[in-house]
């Protein structure tokens, strides 16, 4: 069975004012213990990480923080002893990302919001203490199979290739700020049951109403991309074109290339990523394009 792992990111719903001093507050205590521990290692390179603790312990922040901050200063000592004569010694930053281990948060559904539980300042963890986060559709389709450890086969997110999933292990979490929001990732890990490799195939047309259209012969289901949206870029770009060249504005005219040609590779891009996805599901390993690549910069 082959391992996989997914991290989900989920933004705070709106957390109080005293809610974000208190998370920024354990932020700065995080990065103080990862940059003290990183002093002490300095000092003497060998420290067992019960001695390591107790330094840090008049650090106000639940044992479980410190433990991770410990363990995250070690990784980063170690990795600057490996490449000594090229790096400068370490430090963390003041906006950190606070960690926590997979033993050491939550999640839990509360008059249908999901909410998750992490160790604060505050003290033991309760369930008043839990915060709400944001959810959309595809977080929620990982976090209801994390949880109960069975997926819904009726979800747009579910995939053939589910079928036969190991039961889900959690992984790390950590809680930081981005732009004035505050955000919860964690991760958690899966094994997927090997598919026996086939020659079955899908075939990719191209044309001008629907771009390109995927089909699988074998069950008659087939992914469509229409025109529409290429040809308004087509005929956009076309007018820029002729009205810069009226202008003679040779250096505009690069930079409008530059630009279309741009948006054509990341709509390549899109429909290319889709149809792969589309061949996994159909349980295909080659992919027929009967023509040449799917759009074109010119007409």
């Amino acid at each position: 069975m082959s391992q996989n792992t997914i991290t989900i990111k989920l933004p705070l719903y709106r957390p109080t004012l005293v809610k974000q001093d208190m998370y920024r507050t354990m932020r700065s205590h995080f990065s103080q213990a990862s940059n003290q521990a990183l002093q002490y290692l300095q000092e003497v390179p060998v420290r067992k990480a019960t001695e390591l603790d107790r330094l840090l312990r008049s650090i106000p922040l639940p044992s479980t923080l410190l433990q991770e901050a410990r363990k995250l200063a070690v990784s980063r000592y170690q990795d600057w002893r490996k490449h000594a004569n090229t790096k400068g010694f370490p430090s963390f930053r003041a906006n950190i990302s606070i960690l926590f281990d997979n033993q050491n948060w939550r999640l839990r559904f509360d008059q249908g919001h999901l909410k998750i539980g992490i160790p604060t300042i505050e003290g033991h963890l309760t369930i008043d203490k839990y915060v709400p986060v944001s959810v959309n559709d595809y977080a929620l389709f990982w976090v209801n199979y994390l949880l109960t450890g069975e997926m819904d086969p009726n979800s747009k997110h579910y995939k053939p290739s589910y079928e036969g999933i190991s039961k889900p292990k959690k992984g790390n979490a950590q809680l930081f700020e981005r732009k004035g929001k505050w955000y919860f990732a964690f991760t958690f890990s899966f094994k997927l049951r090997e598919t026996r490799k086939t020659n079955k195939a899908i075939g990719v047309d191209r044309g001008l109403r629907l771009i390109a259209v995927a089909a699988d012969a074998d069950t008659g289901n087939y992914l469509t991309f229409n025109g529409k949206r290429i040809g308004h870029i087509r005929r956009r770009y076309a007018r820029l074109r002729r009205e810069i060249q009226q202008a003679k504005n040779m250096k505009a005219l690069k930079r409008l290339a530059h630009k279309e040609r741009r948006m054509m590779q990341y709509w390549n891009h899109v429909m290319a990523k889709n149809i792969v996805q589309f061949a996994r599901a159909s349980g295909a390993s080659i992919i027929m394009c009967k023509r040449l690549p799917f759009v074109s910069l010119r007409s």
